[in-house]
């Protein structure tokens, strides 16, 4: 019974520290650009992934480009992606899920760890994921 408890308590903790310091709660990568996706969204607790991956700087992932060139001390962040990545590539421009898995599977192969299969980010939500975004508080 103790340590059922203990680890009911430690599981609630857990969810309610993700939701007050979440990223607006993000729990899974926005496909709305998509008009027929093969696949369920991709599964992505913002900052729990960042703070297990170590990312401290948001360009790492949220980059902005100016004629070809990043911008180092500049992000994206509040920019949709889809703003500039169209669901086809555009020029020099890669799509939006070629970007995607371009700047996922690529730091997780360089840093060899992460999801790198289709079926291990793109899963069906979970009942936790569904409650949280429907109420703004995770279930339990």
């Amino acid at each position: 019974m103790g340590r059922s408890l203990f680890a009911a308590v430690m599981l609630t903790g857990m969810c309610l520290v993700s939701w007050a310091f979440g990223q607006e709660e993000m729990t899974r990568v926005n496909s709305d650009a998509f008009e027929n996706p093969s696949r369920h969204e991709a599964l992505f607790v913002h900052d729990a992934h960042n703070e297990k991956a170590g990312l401290g700087e948001c360009a790492s992932c949220h980059h902005i480009f100016e004629n070809g060139v990043l911008q180092k001390d500049d992000s994206s962040v509040g920019t949709p992606c889809s703003e500039c990545h169209q669901p086809s590539d555009r020029g020099e421009t890669p799509s939006l899920m070629r970007a995607f898995h371009l700047k996922c599977k690529s730091c997780h192969q360089e840093l060899k760890s992460g999801p790198l299969m289709c079926g291990e980010c793109h899963k069906r939500p979970t009942r936790w994921i569904r409650n949280q975004e429907a109420t703004g508080r995770p279930a339990g």
